[in-house]
């Protein structure tokens, strides 16, 4: 067997990214890619367990929580996020339960074989986000006195009532 960190491979999360929003009880995708240094053919992984962790920086020990086990040759997995606090979360790559994180007897990985990988951290809601919609009234001006547009035709309308008075008078 080759030197153990030589060159080793490595899974790439592509999604969820850092500016992710998810909702619980909806789907999030989970996709990943091989890095250029992973070997499929060399070290052709059995199986892809997708991990997920709440994010706590008090707590970096914190429990991975399997999500699933999927054929290697998937590069993406549709996840329904369950029921969790609200907070930043991460998902987690592994091929073959080979992870050093998780297992301390695990001294290196072998060369070219890929490397477990975390993602960037995401936030989880239990409510959807408001959506945003542009305001298309603009500022308050604090009332029709202030509009330029509705002092124009209050003085207009006041001219017309005082010329019409002023005849009949």
């Amino acid at each position: 067997m080759p030197p153990c960190n030589a060159a080793p491979g490595q899974f790439v999360v592509d999604s969820p990214r850092s500016n992710t929003l998810a909702q619980v009880s909806a789907p999030l995708n989970i996709s990943w890619h091989y890095s250029d240094l992973t070997n499929k053919q060399r070290f052709p992984a059995r199986k892809v367990s997708i991990f997920y962790q709440f994010a706590d920086d008090n707590n970096p020990k914190a429990e991975w929580k399997l999500i699933a086990d999927v054929n290697r040759t998937f590069t993406n997995y549709t996840w329904t996020v369950p029921s969790a606090q609200d907070g930043q979360y991460m998902v987690r790559l592994v091929a073959d339960d080979f992870d050093l994180m998780q297992n301390p007897s695990l001294t290196c990985y072998p060369d070219t074989f890929p490397a477990a990988s975390s993602s960037a951290k995401f936030k989880i809601m239990n409510s959807a986000p408001l959506a945003n919609y542009p305001d298309t009234m603009g500022p308050s001006m604090g009332g029709a006195e202030r509009n330029p547009v509705w002092l124009g035709i209050v003085a207009v309308a006041a001219i017309l009532v005082f010329s019409v008075f002023e005849v009949w008078v």
